[in-house]
């Protein structure tokens, strides 16, 4: 292993640099690809999203840094190899002997963070990097549709990853030769289901499918974010196999919030914080409203387990004692955590405020061959995908501001035929966004939907159907309320907001409540606030405290109650 990131020299990061200190070239100046799920990927939009979930001009240095050394790195073949060695020579950090079995899937893993980016083959400064990377991956697939062989002990991961590429390269380009590709990975996906719902190692495409014993839910995660990016581009997926998917992270999910790995041998039933993570990622993304109650038991766990560098260096004993962290850990823990709160609210600061620090303090800044990179230190993954590994799973973190677009994220039907085109490409003709559904109101997700666009019509004018819908059945809906109101600073949803704490069904949406508060910004809060500093949920008690930070206009008296409510008694004394 090369040495730990915490035992290395530094330099002072130049934030004030912002965007140009990790650029190696001037970018093209154009507007890259993309639309839809993948909107925020650049322009203007990229910006406001950046700005409104909690990037900066550091978390933005970082990624362009970290691009740089992918494509410094990069195989003249397009691929990248995660021994260092072929014609790039860096400290992998693993050996030899996986470089092989390992290739493809890091390869594909190795350009999501350039598309997440607004890189294609056309566009981007780093355009001749995807598109090569791109075309060795066409390269690999097989007739059977799979990216890898059906020999590879892992087999299933890298089809999953390199699914991804494919279908998110399709999305930002239009290119018909990704769209076939992207077709024949997800059929492969489709025939290779268990009936279970899962995925083993090894992909097998003939009836026996359906019998297969073990379901892998680690791999399963990553053809649930392929499916999903297939149906945003209009590739279709079947009803049944998306079903399936649904049910298996239910069933394998606690009401603790804890989902297992795997249910048979090797390593069954073992849990740990990052397959809560991959957990909540699938749940959100398969089915919010019915796996509401565990995707928030799920939430609570992650808030009393936030980014910290220090758990990387932990020893591992081994995978019977799964209490242990990983860049992929944090990648698919960052994003569940984003599309379930739709990146606000106090659950998703908090968890952005530790990565940030966590990520941007061990970024490698010093030694020139590793300039931009993260050193694979997590015990358990790191030792066996190496840098390339730890590298692209940090940028895709520090991506996720505008990586997916949330608005998008349930909208394509379920079917096997395409029934909406891609994204138009750049210069190019494709098919306008679908309207908002308002079909259908009796679906939680179409009812936020028009919310959400009626916010952003008619603005504070919304704020009758906003204090309606706070008292609306569905979680996902008052969530939704909940952070319009705070967006708007809508004072008179404050009674409203208060009263929502009176009513079980919404005990579970207490820290959004008490978040929404401190950013609707009427003083009257402050009285259940200071109460709920008392809260036994220290998330909750969290929460408040820095909604009454808000409300002090930044004075910050800690859990002393008597202290809270002498500032604004005098307050009140003083009109203030």
């Amino acid at each position: 292993m090369p040495s730990r990131a915490t035992e290395l020299p530094r330099l002072p990061r130049n934030a004030g640099a912002g965007l140009g200190e990790g650029h190696r070239t001037p970018s093209t100046g154009r507007e890259f690809a993309g639309g839809g799920l993948y909107k925020n990927r650049s322009g203007n939009s990229r910006a406001a999203a950046l700005k409104r979930h909690g990037g900066d001009s550091g978390t933005e240095n970082a990624v362009n840094l970290g691009l740089a050394w992918l494509a410094s790195v990069q195989s003249s073949d397009g691929s990248w190899d995660p021994t260092g060695r072929q014609d790039t020579l860096f400290d992998s950090g693993i050996n030899e002997n996986w470089g092989a079995a390992m290739r493809t899937p890091v390869s594909a893993l190795c350009v999501l963070p350039f598309l997440a980016a607004g890189h294609t083959p056309e566009q981007g400064e780093f355009s001749d990097n995807v598109r090569r990377a791109l075309e060795w991956l066409l390269r690999q697939q097989q007739g059977s549709g799979s990216f890898d062989h059906a020999l590879s002990g892992i087999q299933m991961y890298t089809h999953g990853v390199a699914t991804l590429a494919m279908c998110e390269a399709y999305g930002l380009t239009g290119d018909e030769r990704f769209k076939r590709s992207a077709e024949r990975a997800v059929r492969f996906l489709e025939r290779t289901q268990s009936a279970k719902g899962g995925w083993d190692y090894r992909g097998e495409v003939t009836d026996s499918a359906r019998k297969v014993l073990r379901n892998d839910l680690s791999i399963a995660g990553w053809a649930v974010l392929a499916l999903k990016s297939a149906r945003a581009v209009g590739i279709g997926v079947g009803e049944s196999c998306w079903k399936r998917m649904s049910q298996l992270y239910g069933d394998m999910t606690l009401d603790s919030g804890e989902t297992y790995y795997a249910d048979k041998s090797p390593f069954p039933y073992r849990k740990g914080i990052a397959m809560t993570g991959v957990g909540l990622t699938a749940r959100v993304i398969l089915d919010r409203e019915a796996h509401a109650r565990k995707n928030v038991a799920a939430m609570k766990l992650l808030a009393e387990h936030r980014p910290d560098w220090k758990n990387f260096l932990k020893p591992n004993p081994g995978s019977h004692d799964p209490n242990f962290d990983t860049f992929y850990g944090w990648y698919y823990c960052t994003l569940g955590l984003f599309l379930a709160t739709d990146g606000a609210g106090p659950d998703w600061e908090c968890w952005n405020e530790a990565l940030k620090a966590a990520l941007l303090q061990h970024q490698e800044l010093e030694l020139k061959e590793h300039k931009g990179s993260w050193d694979p230190v997590d015990s358990w993954i790191g030792p066996v995908a190496g840098r390339l590994y730890s590298t692209a799973c940090s940028i895709l973190c520090l991506e996720v501001y505008y990586r997916y677009s949330t608005a998008r994220l349930t909208d394509a039907p379920l079917t096997r035929e395409p029934t909406e085109g891609p994204p138009a490409a750049a210069g190019g003709k494709g098919r306008p966004a679908p309207s908002v559904d308002t079909s259908d109101m009796s679906k939680p997700a179409n009812r936020a939907r028009a919310l959400r666009q009626e916010a952003k019509d008619k603005g504070l004018g919304a704020v009758s159907a906003i204090v309606q819908a706070l008292r609306d059945e569905s979680a996902t809906v008052r969530f939704t309320a909940l952070s319009l109101a705070a967006d708007l600073k809508a004072r008179e949803t404050c009674q409203p907001i208060l009263d929502m704490l009176g009513r079980q069904e919404n005990t579970d949406l207490k820290s959004s409540i008490a978040w929404a508060l401190g950013k609707v910004g009427d003083r009257k809060a402050a009285g259940t606030l200071i109460g709920m500093l008392r809260d036994s949920d220290k998330v909750v008690a969290e929460a408040a405290r820095t909604a009454l930070t808000e409300l002090a206009g930044g004075k910050d008296y800690g859990t002393n109650a008597a202290a809270w409510r002498a500032h604004f008694e005098q307050q009140a004394q003083v009109g203030g």
